[in-house]
Order: C-alpha cells, then sequence, then structure tokens
C-alpha cells in the first residue's frame, strides 16, 4: 500500500477521525484529507509523529521494503502482461521504469521484468518504432544490471542471456569472456559455446583449409568434445587454437589436459604472454589491438586468417605429393555432385 492508503486504513483502524488525527497532529483536517486522497504528503518533520500516533514504525508508514519477494515479483509481472494488452506496449513499459525506480536494487525484478519486456519488443515489432530503439535500451541495461547481482544464481542466468546477446550481435571477444564466467555445471553452457565457435568461423575455416591437404586434421567445435579429445592426444598429435585474448578458462584447461598426455598445443593470439600464450608450445602472435567497442573487428579477423594461410602454405611445401593428392580426391568427389 501507498502512504496515503496506509495513513487512511491505520486511521480508521484506530477510530479516529480525520479531525481528531489533525488535532493529535497540530494540522488542519482539510491537510489530512488530501493526504488520505494521495493529493499531498505529510511534512517529513511529522512522519515521526504520525506513525507513533497510527501505531506503526516508520517503514511500514512509507512502505519501504528492501526487495520483492518470488510471489510478489510473479503478481507484478502478470499486472504487467495485462497492461501491455489493454494499454500497449508504451505503458507496460512505463509501469515498469516506475517499479524499478522504487526498488532499483532488486536484480530479480530486474532480471524478470528485462525477459518479459524483451518478449513484449517480439510480440508488438511494429508499435512506436521511434521508442523502440531506447527501449531496446532500456533491457539491455536490465540484462546488464541483473549480471553483477551477488545472487550467484540471477547473475549467472543474467550473464548467459548476456553473452547469448552478444553472440546475437557479433561482440564474440565478449561473449567469450562472459561464458568463461559461468560454471561449467550450467546445463546451457555447452549449447551456447558451440554456437559461439560457429559463429566466429575461425575453426571451421582452419580445418576447411587444412584438411583438404591432409586426412589428419579433424574439427572438434564442441568445448566438451575439445576436451575429450584432447584427453586421447598420443606424442605427436597437435591441437590448434584461436583465441585473441588468450586468458579465457577453456583455453587454459585445454592446455592443461594437453601437456598431461604429451600432445602439443599451438595458440593463435594477439597476446603471447598470456596465461595461455605461457602455457602453449607454439604462440604464432597477430592482429592489432581492440578496444572495448571493437571486439571481432576485421583487422584481427584478417590478421588470424593470414596466420592460417602461412600455415596452409608452409604444411604445403613440407608434403607436396601428400598435399595435391588430397585436393585432387576432393576435387573429384565434388565434381560428382555436380554431374
Amino acid at each position: 500500500m501507498q502512504i496515503h492508503e496506509i495513513i487512511r486504513t491505520r486511521r480508521t483502524a484506530l477510530g479516529l477521525t480525520q479531525e481528531q488525527l489533525a488535532g493529535k497532529l497540530g494540522v488542519s483536517a482539510p491537510a489530512v484529507n488530501k493526504w488520505e486522497r494521495g493529493n499531498s504528503y505529510p511534512d517529513i518533520t511529522l512522519l515521526p509523529v504520525l506513525a507513533r500516533t497510527l501505531r506503526v514504525d516508520l517503514n511500514t508508514l512509507l512502505s519501504f521494503q528492501e526487495d520483492l519477494t518470488e510471489t510478489e515479483i510473479a503478481e507484478f509481472l502478470n499486472r504487467l502482461y495485462e497492461v501491455s494488452r489493454t494499454e500497449g506496449c508504451g505503458a507496460a513499459f512505463s509501469l515498469a521504469e516506475e517499479k524499478l525506480r522504487q526498488f532499483p536494487n532488486s536484480d530479480a525484478l530486474a532480471y524478470s521484468a528485462a525477459g518479459l519486456l524483451e518478449g513484449l519488443l517480439t510480440l508488438f515489432p511494429g508499435t512506436d518504432e521511434t521508442a523502440r530503439p531506447g527501449r531496446e535500451d532500456f533491457v539491455a541495461g536490465l540484462y546488464e544490471q541483473a549480471a553483477q547481482s551477488a545472487d550467484p544464481k540471477i547473475r549467472e542466468w543474467a550473464t548467459y542471456t548476456v553473452a547469448s546477446r552478444c553472440i546475437a550481435r557479433g561482440d564474440l571477444d565478449r561473449a567469450e569472456a562472459l561464458l568463461d564466467q559461468i560454471s561449467n555445471t550450467h546445463r546451457d553452457k555447452r549449447e551456447l559455446l558451440s554456437a559461439l565457435r560457429r559463429k566466429q568461423g575461425r575453426t571451421e575455416e582452419a580445418w576447411t583449409l587444412l584438411s583438404s591437404i591432409s586426412p589428419k586434421f579433424v574439427l572438434v567445435p564442441d568445448s566438451h568434445q575439445q576436451m575429450a579429445a584432447l584427453a586421447l592426444m598420443e606424442e605427436g598429435d597437435a591441437a590448434l587454437y584461436f583465441s585473441y585474448s588468450g586468458s579465457t578458462r577453456e583455453i587454459q584447461d585445454a592446455l592443461e589436459v594437453a601437456r598431461a598426455r604429451k600432445g602439443k598445443v599451438i595458440l593463435i593470439t594477439r597476446f603471447p604472454k598470456s596465461p595461455g600464450g605461457l602455457k602453449a608450445d607454439v604462440v604464432l602472435q597477430c592482429g592489432s589491438n581492440e578496444g572495448p567497442l571493437q571486439a571481432g573487428s576485421v583487422p584481427a579477423r584478417v590478421a588470424q586468417l593470414f596466420v592460417l594461410d602461412l600455415l596452409y602454405t608452409e604444411l604445403f611445401q613440407r608434403a607436396p605429393e601428400q598435399a595435391v593428392e588430397c585436393r585432387e580426391r576432393i576435387a573429384e568427389a565434388i565434381a560428382r555432385r555436380h554431374v
């Protein structure tokens, strides 16, 4: 309840008239009437006396609440959805903004509201296009807030959502860094990592190029399958990794497994002195420095592809007969599909 409702409810419960309450506080009866109708508020200096007169504490009088319960959040989300249906998407966003101003530190509310508001933007794609960018930014901000939550469950799910959105818009390095913060027990981390690797495309490009000159190259895009493949490495085997930062938990774990199996790891990275660079057997440095808004930039990608092309050329020259034979067999197989 709001303060005007609390004043009216407590006054009537105590059997006081507006005139009697006004007399105890030293104000006029019309002033109390305005309070109870929500047209004005008591002076801040009157609040302690008013709370004692109504026999409530200040927190109750001011409707102060640290956070919302799960039930209250669920009820608010239902109300938010109903408002969107009856009054439109804009009214729902306004209501959400008002509620979040009342509970600015409620990460559970922020994360839950973000999910519903994002859904509303999908349900009403053509509504008020001029306001859409601002609403999308508002939703993104709520996810970012929840990703910093002290509650590990909220933080992990929000971080997963932010990483997913980063992949969708092409901010792949940040997505990789965010996924590194999520525990391996998270049920959907594996699928999102696979999506990231497919989006990056570098692993597929390396395999497409190198497998054309030797049957020994195997593509392993899934992080769990990578660990399984590394665990089965034998002396003389090598793994090729791309990592701009060279600092992700994924690459460090892979290096530990490969070293235990006496396998070799070749790392293509911008930072040779990164944790991954210091542990890799061979480090190929490439790419220019990227700012926080340049993640996955074209220059860095082109630099990696250039190094990959150099590797291809060197391998071709070391075993030209095998390379030519492999390429001829591939060309013949592809040609048959077009006959």
